[in-house]
């Protein structure tokens, strides 16, 4: 342990059997105590007397204890805390409003954070106005959330009005509030010219925003702009751009962003060197997926989750098992994702032996969909139904896999089946549609399947259209 916290400790215990009651140093005594999860209980006896000596209630300990409860992960605590402060108590401000905004944000208490601040801005609040802490606390909650972009104006608007718009840590989270809305793409690209000082956070929120967007080359763009300004990037800005390039599926792109990342330094980031991985297979090059884990001299579980991917995203399950099977052998931890892609690479690859693996792993609705697929290939359609059918698991997914494998094996009737029951279990997708549509097709029912097609359209739903991309001096998509 620590010998200062070892003091702080021994020194918070000493206190709590003396007499006179040290006010002063209870801030920084919980401070220690929330630098790891072994102090919680000297952290709770600190509370208990605290609230035995009254001194619970008083805004500055309050305040320490939501920082100590919320930096150990223990939501209901600090809510407890911040409950028990008077509501009518001047100097329960925002301050404390904020700490309990940002502690919810932080341990993902997204809603919590969000219904925080509408009841800050309450009559029965306060009716106290966020400053601009309270303000870069709760954007990332609203953008994780989805709110959409009505609460976003309404957000911008309060920023806007109190002068803090220019601040470019608002300005970022806004960036990116606006960039996970559906439809604020245009606003957050007129937040980010607006900015004045762009720092390396506005840049890498509006790079992620068009690589998220699926526009690549704006994204692309962007960084060129942002090295020309002399901005440095970091790794987030550099998981941005790689993101851009898989979305265009460009080998020359990613080499050159891999260059980049060399010359930077960054490359010994294992995130990055896992996003690398991942760019390599889905542009077309595994053998430079290999290169690139080989190289790393720190791997964690993505990492091995990645490698495993690129060979079952290449046809190579043999390969894809065998690295699987490695992971296991050395004692590496694995969890369902890393399970679901060794079980698709035996999909792709059709490996019958990877039905082992869902034995041993199905945790996911994820884990059935893949375990029917390679039931299908193998020609074992009855038994694919009998598992969709006697599984507590409801996934629409799983019913769409099985129905696509009735249709091609010609079972029409079990599809038409199923393909209503699936429209029924999940109305609002436009592929429901469209594959049952193509099963009364292929039955000759030309007239009932146009039926399903106009339903469709009278519902408001739209066919989404693949597309293949060629690349040369520009990249050209075809529907």
């Amino acid at each position: 342990m620590d010998p200062q916290r070892r003091l702080s400790t021994s020194t918070n215990k000493h206190c709590l059997h003396s007499s006179g009651f040290p006010t002063h140093s209870i801030p920084s005594v919980l401070k220690a105590c929330s630098s790891s999860p072994r102090f919680l209980c000297s952290a709770l006896q600190i509370h208990c007397q605290l609230i035995k000596t009254g001194l619970a209630s008083e805004t500055v300990t309050a305040n320490s204890l939501l920082a100590a409860y919320f930096k150990l992960s223990r939501v209901d605590e600090a809510r407890l805390v911040f409950d028990t402060m008077p509501v009518k108590d001047p100097e329960r401000s925002v301050v404390s409003w904020t700490a309990m905004i940002d502690g919810c944000t932080v341990n993902g208490d997204h809603e919590t954070a969000i219904g925080l601040l509408r009841e800050m801005v309450s009559v029965e609040g306060g009716g106290l106005k966020p400053n601009r802490a309270t303000l870069v606390s709760v954007l990332p909650a609203c953008a994780e959330r989805g709110v959409g972009v009505r609460l976003g104006k309404e957000i911008h608007g309060h920023i806007f009005r109190n002068g803090f718009a220019s601040e470019s840590r608002i300005a970022s989270a806004l960036v990116d509030l606006y960039g996970k809305c559906k439809g604020g793409l245009h606003l957050a690209l007129f937040v980010f010219e607006r900015t004045e000082e762009k720092d390396v956070v506005a840049w890498s929120s509006i790079i992620g925003t068009r690589s998220r967007g699926g526009d690549g080359i704006g994204a692309l763009v962007l960084f060129r702009r942002m090295c020309s300004d002399g901005v440095r990037s970091n790794h987030v800005t550099m998981l941005a751009v790689i993101l851009a390039c898989i979305g265009l599926t460009s080998i020359i792109g990613g080499q050159l962003v891999h260059c980049f990342v060399m010359k930077s330094g960054l490359n010994l980031e294992v995130s990055i060197a896992n996003s690398l991985i991942d760019m390599y297979a889905k542009c077309g090059c595994l053998e430079s997926s290999v290169h690139v884990f080989d190289e790393m001299r720190n791997r964690d579980s993505v990492s091995w989750t990645c490698i495993i991917s690129s060979y079952g995203f290449h046809g190579r399950g043999t390969d894809a098992l065998g690295v699987y099977d490695e992971m296991l052998k050395n004692g590496i931890r694995t969890d369902w994702i890393t399970s679901l892609a060794a079980l698709s690479a035996c999909v792709y690859s059709g490996l019958i032996k990877g039905l082992k693996i869902i034995n041993k792993t199905a945790s996911q609705p994820e884990h059935f969909v893949s375990f029917v697929d390679l039931l299908s290939r193998a020609d074992r359609v009855k038994d694919a139904c009998k598992v969709v059918m006697t599984s507590d698991v409801k996934d629409p997914k799983t019913w769409t896999c099985l129905v696509s494998a009735l249709r091609v094996r010609g079972e029409l009737e079990a599809a038409k089946e199923l393909g209503h029951r699936l429209i029924e279990l999940e109305p609002e997708n436009s592929v429901n549609y469209g594959l049952l549509s193509s099963v009364y097709a292929e039955a000759g029912d030309w007239e009932f399947a146009e039926k399903l097609r106009r339903l469709m359209q009278l519902r408001g739903l739209e066919k989404d259209y693949g597309f293949s991309s060629v690349s040369g001096e520009f990249i050209h998509r075809y529907l």
